[in-house]
């Protein structure tokens, strides 16, 4: 595909196709359901997925936990998940208040997790691209790359960015954890893969 600045990669790949294409929203095939049920049980979570294996991309644990505490705070249960090259950081997010699901999951059954949330907060990496396919709300957090080129393709209105991700305001973050809360209304749906 050519590159053109300001338009999202996938449409740039439906573009690079022979013929005229248009995306489509595929259900996505969900394993480990059981377990991520008995991993995160019951209704009302907000999953954090800190971790992304490119430095710049990772956003300051202090940011993290004030995120967390303000789910917590909106009366929600706060689970943060991460390979296992994440232990450090998610136990430091995680803290006594947090379910900490670092190695917890595998590479199928990942998705699954995400599926119990009502909404993820995480950085540009799959976790972000993959609730996104699967219709979960996300807040993508956008610092070396841009939303418009590399947001959650199906809805990007929640994503927060600046210059890098160091500059991101954990304030801008909370407030788009609190409209996704005011515009979830006060039932949360059931979880995905209930």
């Amino acid at each position: 595909p050519r590159r053109v600045r300001g338009k999202h990669h996938t449409d740039m790949w439906l573009d690079a196709l022979p013929t005229e294409a248009a995306p489509v929203r595929m259900p996505l095939p969900l394993y480990g359901i059981a377990e991520a049920q008995a991993a995160m049980p019951g209704e009302g979570w907000v999953l954090l997925s800190p971790w992304s294996d490119a430095l710049a991309k990772q956003w300051h644990v202090e940011g993290w936990c004030a995120v967390a505490d303000r789910a917590l705070a909106l009366g929600y249960k706060v689970a943060v998940a991460g390979p296992p090259p994440s232990a450090k950081m998610c136990a430091a997010i995680a803290r006594d208040t947090c379910l900490n699901l670092v190695g917890k999951d595998t590479s199928d059954t990942w998705p699954a997790l995400l599926a119990r949330a009502g909404l993820v907060v995480t950085t540009d990496s799959a976790s972000c691209h993959v609730a996104d396919a699967l219709d979960i709300p996300v807040v993508g957090l956008y610092g070396p790359t841009t939303t418009d080129e590399f947001g959650p393709y199906w809805n990007r209105t929640r994503c927060v960015s600046a210059d890098r991700m160091a500059n991101i305001d954990p304030q801008a973050v909370c407030a788009a954890v609190e409209r996704w809360h005011v515009q979830a209304g006060v039932s949360q749906p059931a979880a995905r893969c209930a």
